[in-house]
C-alpha cells in the first residue's frame, strides 16, 4: 500500500501463512517465509518463486541482492544464504553461544549489528554486538536489551 494507507494490494496468494517479509535492496521484490520455505515475489505481485527449502524457524532478512540471513528451526545462530550460489554458512562459527535477533548489515556490507543474548565465559553478555563478515570478530558495543 502507499505510505498514506491507500491502494492496498495483496501480493501473495498461498494457501498458508506468510511471515518475515523483507524488501530486496533494489525494492523490486519481497522475500518471505511460508511452510519452511523462503520465497520471493515481485513487489507488484505475481507468482512467488522458491529461493530455499527447509528454513523453518524464525526470521529471514534480505541483506544484499543475493544474500539472506535466516534461522533454522531451533537454531540460535544465523545462516547467511546466497541464493545465486545456493551456499549457506553460519554467521559465527560456534553455534552454541546464545540467541541472536534482528541482524542489520552496515552500508559497506562488512559489519553486522545484532542483538545477541550471548554466553561469554559462562556469563551473560546480552546486548548490541557488531560482527565482522571478513573475519567473524565480535565486539560488544552496549550491554542490555538493545534491539
Amino acid at each position: 500500500m502507499s505510505v498514506n494507507g491507500d491502494s492496498m494490494k495483496q501480493i501473495t496468494f498461498l494457501n498458508s501463512g506468510c511471515g518475515s517479509p523483507s524488501w530486496s535492496p533494489d525494492g523490486k521484490e519481497i522475500a518471505f517465509r511460508s511452510e519452511s520455505k523462503l520465497y520471493s515475489v515481485s513487489s507488484d505481485g505475481g507468482t512467488p518463486s522458491i529461493l530455499k527449502d527447509n528454513i523453518a524457524g524464525g526470521a529471514a532478512y534480505w541483506v544484499l541482492n543475493s544474500e539472506f540471513f535466516y534461522h533454522k528451526s531451533g537454531n540460535i545462530n544465523f545462516y547467511i544464504f546466497n541464493y545465486v550460489t545456493k551456499e549457506s554458512k553460519l554467521l559465527v562459527p560456534n553455534d552454541s553461544v546464545g540467541w541472536m535477533f534482528t541482524p542489520r548489515l552496515s552500508p559497506d556490507n562488512v559489519y553486522i549489528a545484532i542483538h545477541w543474548n550471548r554466553k561469554l565465559d559462562n556469563k551473560a553478555a546480552r546486548g548490541l554486538w557488531v560482527i565482522s563478515r571478513k573475519d567473524s570478530l565480535q565486539k560488544l558495543l552496549l550491554k542490555g536489551d538493545i534491539y
